[in-house]
């Protein structure tokens, strides 16, 4: 309560205001109100008001609902009690209210849990998702693979994310980045004029370069294996998945420059003697003896040595297919194939022993018009003696 004096009260037959005439007690007088307490309930921040109450002394107050908390991007709330603001006094005190009370709500914080994905963007293998707290760090994975391609990183929104250093504040979804490939495409041209290398994207095909030239020979195309020529480069269809060198293959020309480079008969080219002008005059290079066995031919072939870097390859009928040469860095063995000379008999043809007795008989014809010849002119000068 509280209290308000209104007067004086007499204690016998007398009042106020009277002359004295024998002994006199006058007691105060109050009239009384009865005390109200505020009890105020705030939320966790002390600005927002989930209740209040006005009450008077000895008055029992409700408690009001739990309230909520939204959560933010770090921890969701869930609400676990009335605090009460001092020490002296508590919720049991609201059973009958004896002073001004403030009560707080307190709130429970667990951290958010977010999903950290990785797209491998066609690599292998693909990670599995991770569950991370919110502030926490996602685990490195094992680096995916992917053919003709190098693995550049985790990616998050075009920005590179770092294991190390970057945390988790949300889903967080990662794409693998991939660097295309390139490989080089160099052409050996075997003695022929130089052709410029390539660089080719891994699953592109290599653009045809111009034909090589090399002199009394006939360029045969591009091929994978040097020496043995036996698999050769489609420039519409074959594809790069690595560095290449790629072997031109030559057939030497026959000397009337006529048929096919598929191999055969045919006699070397026999070039018309010149004479060098001092310009074209050069010193060769000493060449190094060879230091792997000679050329393997297929069965029923022989060769023949013309000098330490060149063999001669015959078939069974005795007929010149070509010529093996040491290739410049004396690793492995080259052929050139004949062009045969279109119209001459091969051994076996059915008309080869009518080309043999022609021949004979040119040869014969020959010898007699030389003959004649020869004695006339000695006939002339014993005439001039």
């Amino acid at each position: 309560y509280s209290y308000t004096f209104i007067g004086w009260t007499p204690g016998g037959s007398y009042a106020v205001g009277e002359s004295v005439t024998q002994d006199m007690t006058f007691m105060a007088e109050y009239s009384s109100t009865e005390q109200p307490y505020a009890v105020t309930f705030y939320d966790y921040d002390l600005l927002t008001v989930l209740g209040s109450h006005d009450v008077v002394y000895g008055v029992v107050v409700t408690v009001p609902d739990p309230p909520g908390r939204v959560g933010d991007a770090q921890y969701s709330y869930t609400f676990i009690g009335w605090v009460p603001g001092d020490s002296g006094y508590t919720l049991a005190n609201l059973q009958s209210v004896t002073r001004d009370m403030i009560f707080i709500a307190s709130y429970d914080a667990a951290a958010k849990i977010y999903i950290g994905t990785f797209d491998a963007d066609g690599g292998t293998p693909e990670p599995d998702d991770q569950s991370v707290q919110y502030g926490d760090k996602l685990t490195k994975p094992e680096e995916p693979k992917k053919e003709g391609y190098t693995f550049d990183g985790w990616y998050k929104n075009g920005d590179k994310w770092d294991f190390d250093t970057d945390t988790v504040t949300g889903d967080t979804d990662l794409i693998a980045k991939w660097t295309d490939h390139k490989y080089t495409a160099a052409f050996n041209s075997n003695g022929g004029s130089a052709v410029d290398s390539q660089v080719v994207e891994f699953g592109k095909t290599v653009t045809a370069p111009a034909n090589p030239t090399r002199i009394n020979n006939t360029f045969s195309g591009w091929y994978r294996d040097n020496g043995t020529f036996r698999t050769a480069w489609n420039f519409d269809s074959d594809i790069v998945t690595g560095d290449i060198t790629l072997y031109a293959r030559w057939a030497y020309n026959s000397f009337d420059g006529g048929g096919d480079s598929g191999g055969g008969g045919g006699m070397p080219n026999i070039p018309t003697p010149t004479t060098p002008t001092p310009t074209d005059l050069e010193i060769p290079a000493e060449k190094e003896v060879p230091t792997i066995a000679p050329p393997t031919v297929p069965p029923g072939h022989s060769i023949v040595s013309r000098n330490e870097w060149e063999y001669d390859e015959i078939d069974e009928n005795g007929i010149p297919l070509g010529t093996w040469r040491m290739s410049d860095d004396n690793s492995t063995w080259i052929l050139d194939e004949y062009i045969p000379l279109a119209g001459l008999p091969k051994t076996g043809d059915s008309h080869s022993e009518a080309w043999i007795l022609l021949l004979f008989s040119c040869i014969s014809i020959c010898g007699v018009v030389l003959s004649g010849r020869a004695e006339r002119n000695e006939s002339g000068r014993q005439k001039d003696e």
